[in-house]
């Protein structure tokens, strides 16, 4: 399970969250002759308009294909409807008519004017691809390529800050090849195995290249505010659905294909529809369609979510700060006013549907009257298992909503634990190698091994082939089970640094023949009593006097000795009464006298 924990930070009123970056994101897609049977029904093309009708217009873009060439599909520049239309066309274009696979050549011509680093500039790369490493005939060339990709290409990109995500929709691609690309860029690798799944994996790259402000979308209905300029609704469909219908918050109905003199374009596709509104009503509006979890509302608006971005990867256990504010054109809010009646809540879902919220408050630094900074924190520790993490931090005001989704693959360990060893004679070897991710020169592990009793078994710690770690046990060894703590600090090879708590690790130890394993460590249970001599132990409880571990609270002389107290004060105040006239009576009286005398 996920767990999110909130972490108060001093933050100084002059921090803020830098918004998003630029987003540049180049398009390289796959036309060789092998898509024929990979992508029949040529789902490319949807999946490349859903990307590029996302992209937002502060973005620049273009799409290239590739087989033994290279075509500049659509226009390297700034995207803007007309981009966004021009796109559209030329989608129609993709085939799989071309021969070879010239990866190289595509990365190449895509990054034509990338080379320093970005300057604040978010750089992606999409690539799509079916196959392998392929310019000739001659094997020896293509495997002299594939080396050039590595070994030159690759780490020119990485230093110009380029993340290389990679998709493969065969399992004849050259896998290590991009997952490689992506592992040193800092990026994702996705293996879709059906054409059918790539509308959804664009969709995740998408998230992933580049930031759009959304509205929460719960059971197909949202709500837009007077600072929304536009929505774009997506929605998935399936080849059963019924036609989409979207509904105002007047209750009108509209449905494809929409009027030419509407504010509502409407893009449909077999398999989603996307429909952008433009100064939409104020209130609630409506989608009737099949409910999706990848269905969204993106917006434009003079009010938007600022969100801290998250590493792609993240290890089990680690933490990764959260940070979200929210800005009016580009400005930081923190009048204290809005700040009291905003909520922000981080929630992290996991794939098996499971999810964990947290509400967070902004407590600035405490230096004046101010509510705070308007920066809210949160501390996200991955989950333990391993897999996709979905983050998704949600504004609430009286007056508006707004969201913000990010992915994070979380893999399970820095390193690979073997599940079971087989042990020889009189020694034991625990080979610990470095997962792709890490690199291996900055990975220090502190490890311990300990038997099921758990007493400490000695080791010692080598190198082994390529950096890999292994523990040498220079005894012999009964036990059919230990567990390695492990605790591990160093970075990825795409230069993050990490460093995770120790957790335990259980390994399985076959023995060999003639050695018989060690008895398990059992806690005896403590023996039940005779039935005869239970009856008589209850029976001497019951004579014994029973004793009190706690003070009990006697009601009836707490009584008596209040009234006393009472009697006693009551007493005295009667004779302080008494004593007082008396002194004023006995004054008054040498009054008397002492006047009769002066008259004499």
């Amino acid at each position: 399970m996920a767990i999110l924990l909130l972490t108060w930070q001093t933050a100084s009123l002059a921090e803020v969250i830098s918004p998003p970056p630029q987003s540049d994101v180049r398009v390289i897609i796959d036309i060789s002759g092998s898509m024929k049977k990979n992508d029949p029904k040529n789902l490319r093309q949807p999946a490349l308009r859903l990307l590029t009708n996302l992209l937002p217009a502060d973005s620049e873009a273009g799409v290239w294909t590739f087989g033994q060439w290279v075509n500049m599909l659509v226009k390297h520049g700034d995207v803007d409807q007309s981009w966004r239309d021009l796109a559209n066309k030329k989608a129609d274009e993709i085939h799989s008519l071309a021969l070879y696979t010239n990866i190289g050549l595509a990365l190449e011509k895509a990054a034509y004017d990338w080379s320093g680093p970005a300057n604040g500039e978010k750089r992606s790369i999409i690539f799509l691809t079916d196959g392998v490493v392929d310019i000739s005939k001659d094997a020896g060339v293509n495997v002299k390529e594939r080396r050039r990709i590595l070994q030159e290409l690759l780490p020119k990109l990485s230093a110009a800050d380029v993340k290389i995500h990679t998709v493969a929709l065969s399992n004849d691609v050259d896998e290590e090849l991009l997952k490689a690309l992506s592992r040193q860029t800092g990026a994702w690798y996705l293996k879709v195995l059906s054409a059918d799944e790539l509308d959804k994996a664009f969709l995740k790259l998408f998230d992933q290249v580049t930031k759009r402000d959304e509205v929460p979308l719960k059971d197909n209905t949202f709500e837009i505010d007077s600072s929304i300029n536009e929505f774009t609704l997506l929605v998935f469909r399936t080849p059963d659905s019924a036609p989409s219908i979207l509904i105002s918050p007047q209750n009108v109905e509209t449905s494809h294909p929409v009027s030419s003199n509407t504010n509502i374009r409407w893009f449909n596709e077999p398999t989603y529809d996307l429909i952008t509104v433009k100064k939409p009503q104020s209130g609630t509006w409506k989608i009737r369609a099949d409910i999706d979890p990848d269905n969204r509302v993106m917006i434009v608006s003079d009010i938007s979510l600022v969100n801290s971005e998250l590493p792609n990867l993240l290890f089990a256990g680690e933490k990764a700060i959260v940070k979200a504010s929210v800005a009016e054109k580009g400005q930081p809010i923190t009048a204290r006013n809005f700040l009291m009646n905003t909520q922000f809540k981080v929630t992290q879902k996991l794939s098996d549907g499971s999810e964990t919220s947290v509400l967070a408050l902004d407590d600035g630094d405490g230096s004046d009257e101010r509510f705070g900074d308007g920066v809210f924190t949160a501390a996200l520790k991955a989950t333990d298992s391993g897999g996709l993490l979905s983050i998704v931090t949600d504004l609430k005001s009286p007056t508006f909503e707004r969201q913000n989704q990010q992915t994070v693959n979380v893999l399970a360990a820095p390193v690979s634990i073997p599940s079971s060893v087989a042990a020889e004679s009189d020694k034991l070897q625990i080979p610990v190698p470095p997962v792709a991710e890490v690199d291996p020169d900055s990975l220090i592990l502190d490890m311990d091994l300990l038997d099921p009793t758990g007493k400490s078994v000695p080791f010692t710690q080598t190198k082994g082939a390529q950096g890999s770690d292994i523990l040498l046990v220079n005894q012999a060894v009964s036990a059919t089970q230990l567990t390695l703590n492990l605790r591990a600090k160093g970075k990825t090879v795409s230069g993050r640094l990490f460093n995770l708590p120790s957790k335990a690790y259980t390994i399985a130890i076959s023995l060999p023949d003639g050695v018989e394993p060690d008895p398990i460590p059992v806690k005896e249970p403590i023996p039940e009593p005779a039935a005869d001599e239970k009856e008589s132990s209850e029976a001497k409880d019951e004579e014994a006097p029973q004793e009190n571990t706690e003070e009990s609270f006697d009601w009836k002389k707490w009584l008596m000795w209040s009234g006393i107290g009472l009697a006693v004060n009551i007493l005295l105040v009667g004779i302080v009464v008494i004593a007082i006239k008396k002194i004023k009576r006995s004054s008054r009286d040498g009054m008397e006298s002492l006047e009769k005398a002066l008259e004499e």
